[in-house]
């Protein structure tokens, strides 16, 4: 008797024990399970992350392969003709976009120069004047520093600061002509019959070409009958 009552004391004394290892174990897995799902939880949605990324660089190339084969399939099977859509297709040109500002960036606005006065403009003016040519902004620049009309502007390509200024000042003395073969500055009636007559005028009493000017500016020899006085 004596031993099966100690055999149960000992028994009732341990279970409790027992219990408490069981459930601190159980703990130890609870923590476990739960990295484990961490761990396979974040593999699935680096899984499904990759799967969109390589959707989202195929799903283009796939809607063209979609319209491309659909319009093929429907002018085979007869459901399009093919003469109706090369006829639509080269009446309906893409309109040509204006070339403006671009978009979020404003047009620069004419202004009048603290350095570039109008006196200078006049000056600039009676220079392309002299032969009546067009002149590269370099050009004029160099002119008037030359002939102390301003001071040299300032940075390491100043010719370019000046051609930037230059084109901003609000005059109507000279006009810039920005066509690829000329690209330079002139007077606003360079092109037109008056133009042509000054110019050759201008000419001829410098002695080029030995050549006189017409009424009409035009430009004629010099003939050798004329010359002797027949």
């Amino acid at each position: 008797m004596e031993n099966y009552h100690q055999n149960g004391s000992e028994e009732v004394e341990t279970v409790p024990q027992n219990q408490l290892y069981e459930l601190t174990g159980s703990a130890d897995n609870v923590v476990q399970g739960f990295a484990d799902t961490t761990d396979t939880i974040k593999a699935e949605l680096e899984r499904v992350s990759n799967a969109i990324d390589s959707w989202e660089r195929l799903a283009p190339k796939l809607y063209f392969m979609k319209k491309r084969l659909t319009v093929i399939h429907e002018i085979l099977s007869g459901k399009r003709d093919i003469e109706s859509i090369l006829a639509v297709a080269a009446e309906d040109k893409p309109e040509k976009k204006k070339r403006g500002p671009q978009k979020g960036k404003k047009a620069f606005i004419r202004r009048k120069s603290e350095i570039l006065t109008d006196e200078v403009i006049e000056k600039i003016k009676d220079f392309i004047s002299q032969d009546e040519d067009y002149h590269k902004s370099k050009e004029i620049y160099a002119y008037l520093i030359n002939n102390n009309l301003v001071q040299p502007f300032p940075g390491n390509t100043p010719d370019r600061v000046f051609a930037i200024t230059l084109s901003r000042v609000d005059q109507d003395l000279i006009k810039y002509n920005n066509h690829y073969s000329i690209m330079a500055w002139g007077l606003p009636d360079f092109g037109t019959p008056e133009h042509a007559r000054r110019k050759a005028l201008k000419n001829s009493v410098k002695g080029k070409e030995g050549t006189r000017v017409s009424s009409y500016g035009r430009k004629e020899h010099e003939m050798s009958d004329l010359a002797v006085g027949v």
